[in-house]
């Protein structure tokens, strides 16, 4: 598989494109009681659907269109996490959470780059850098984009 490079100065945030294998039929974030207008975090709900999918190989997890608040999302290899279209969805750091919007397992503070091999498509990712101190939406590496997504206001402050 071909792999092309797409690195976009955000912050911290750089992105790289490759499409992730997917395992097992999409999964929709709404079985697991995220509808997209929840004004709470729903992060525990998000990374129950996130670990549905990685207990079964890998996939698709579909997110329903809206805002969706979440935090500190480990999310392992070949996993997809799919919007219902730019600016449709918007995964959004809660206020005050200083912390990553998005995780890999292995990933540690010491190495200044994370293997991060999930994939981003038809989605928007916002930081909400105005009422976060620290944090960033993909700490220091590359996630893979297989689709079209949107980055807005990265809390990048370490």
């Amino acid at each position: 598989m071909g792999i092309a490079a797409l690195a976009v100065a955000t912050g911290l945030l750089l992105l790289s494109l490759r499409t992730p294998k997917n395992r097992t039929d999409p999964l929709s974030l709404r079985d697991f009681g995220i509808t997209g207008r929840n004004d709470n975090d729903v992060s525990q709900a998000f990374q129950e659907a996130i670990d549905a999918a990685a207990n079964n190989g890998g996939g698709t997890l579909r997110c329903p269109s809206g805002l969706i608040w979440a935090k500190g999302l480990a999310v392992p290899d070949n996993i997809t996490i799919e919007g219902a279209g730019v600016g449709a969805t918007t995964l959004k750091l809660p206020d005050g959470a200083n912390t990553d919007l998005i995780q890999q397992p292995c990933y540690t503070h010491q190495h200044p780059y994370a293997g991060l091999y999930f994939g981003l498509r038809d989605i928007t990712l916002e930081g909400n850098k105005a009422n976060n101190t620290k944090g960033s939406l993909v700490p220091r590496g590359p996630a893979w984009l297989s689709g079209p997504a949107s980055v807005r206001s990265p809390s990048s402050r370490r």
